[in-house]
């Protein structure tokens, strides 16, 4: 520390006379130098000796001094010889430990630099990431506690360590949910989606569809033509989200490469506006009514077993169930969307928390958009109808809504029995 301070001082004349301050991690030392005397200026016989193990340097002495030409009709020259060296002393310093306590200005620089792992060290089959998300999130990965030296030589004369979150300033709950999402949430995404898929398949299979019987002519305006746009947009853009979402699980080889996130940012911007004209559309409808707990009761006869008619109004409890699940998960959606759109590749607080939601948000709207089109593509095939061109037929609307007080319903209208 003293010799960096000297050569400091003797290169950069600003610094002589000034106190000097080596910092090494989270500690310091003020340095001070007191200025260089002349050893010709002291009799050698009262220079003071120098100690061992001590610094020094060798202090030459020239002199002019006249010589003779190089040739003989040259006149004489002046030139520098040495005439003395002597072992000196380069500096005496003063070395201090400042308590960075009570120094708030040396204890905001008295900190570890912030750095990065380069994924370019490894050869690219062990580099960080190579096997997955997982390689970092992971609830003992050692990028986030592993430890860090962050004073080379600590008051024992041993490295002093910290875990690498404290470093980056990192909650570790926010790691292990993290872990959750890339070592268990995104993992069993894929088979949970599946099985419902097989589920599908087995409830076809078993029981098929609901009412399979030919309706009449279309005579009843279901949905008007702004309930089957908003149902539209949210329809065909939380398919794409979907898509794209799961393109993310194929990391680097994902089909659309960077392309993916870009399509899903924007399609998702998109997506809000539909689910907008959506719950303004319906939300009026979509709380609990009479007859809802006995629909509840009987599974709405989608599990068959049923011959009568189950109350129901312009939607029936199971549309009223699935309805506020998406409006919550398309909420949750939204927010967390926006959020990691607006702080893309910079790290914001309860940062895992809002990917970890999203994600889970983002599966809970796959497994309702599967329900939703299963049961209206397959079971009741004829609700089809009200989405394409608004209408449906009287005879379904009175079976499978009975208690919908649609226009030109009558009030002893009957029900088929199917």
């Amino acid at each position: 520390m003293a010799v960096m301070a000297w050569a400091i001082s003797e290169a950069a004349p600003r610094f002589k006379g000034r106190d000097l301050y080596y910092i090494k991690g989270v500690n310091a030392w003020r340095v001070h130098v007191e200025d260089w005397e002349n050893p010709y200026d002291t009799d050698y016989l009262q220079m003071d000796r120098i100690g061992e193990n001590e610094a020094f340097i060798a202090a030459e002495r020239y002199e002019q001094v006249e010589v003779p030409g190089a040739f003989s009709w040259d006149p004489p020259v002046l030139v520098w010889q040495l005439t003395e060296t002597r072992l000196v002393r380069p500096y005496k310093a003063v070395v201090e430990e400042v308590d960075t306590a009570a120094n708030p200005v040396i204890a905001e620089l008295a900190q570890r630099l912030p750095w990065t792992v380069s994924h370019g060290v490894e050869p690219a089959a062990s580099a960080l990431g190579a096997k997955g998300c997982a390689d970092c999130h992971s609830a003992d990965s050692h990028f986030f506690f592993g430890p860090v030296v962050i004073d080379p030589f600590g008051p024992d004369a041993k490295p002093v360590t910290a875990p690498m979150h404290v470093l980056l300033g990192y909650d570790p709950l926010a790691i292990r949910i993290g872990a959750f999402r890339e070592e268990i949430l995104k993992p069993a995404s894929p088979w949970i989606v599946l099985a419902v898929l097989l589920i599908m398949l087995l409830h076809f299979a078993l029981i098929g569809r609901k009412n399979g019987v030919a309706y009449p002519a279309l005579d009843v305006l279901r949905f008007r033509a702004h309930e089957r746009l908003g149902h539209l947009i949210a329809m065909t853009t939380v398919v794409v989200l979907a898509v794209t979402g799961f393109f993310f699980l194929l990391g680097r080889h994902d089909p659309l490469g960077p392309w993916a996130r870009i399509v899903h940012t924007y399609v998702g911007y998109a997506s809000i506006v539909g689910i907008i004209a959506i719950f303004l559309s319906w939300v009026c409808a979509m709380f609990p009514a009479r007859g809802d707990l006995r629909w509840l009761l009987k599974a709405g006869g989608y599990l068959g077993g049923v011959k009568e008619h189950l109350p129901a109004g312009k939607f029936n409890a199971g549309q009223k169930i699935l309805f506020w699940i998406a409006i919550a998960a398309c909420g949750v959606l939204a927010a967390s969307g926006l959020l990691m759109g607006l702080y893309r590749d910079i790290h914001f607080p309860r940062q895992e928390l809002v990917y970890t939601a999203h994600d889970i948000a983002a599966l809970i709207m796959i497994l309702v958009l599967m329900a939703h089109v299963y049961l209206a593509a397959f079971v009741v095939p004829h609700s089809l109808n009200s989405l394409f061109g608004g209408k449906v037929s009287s005879k379904w609307a009175d079976a499978h809504h009975p208690n919908w007080q649609y226009t030109g319903k009558t009030a002893n209208t009957p029900h088929d029995k199917h």
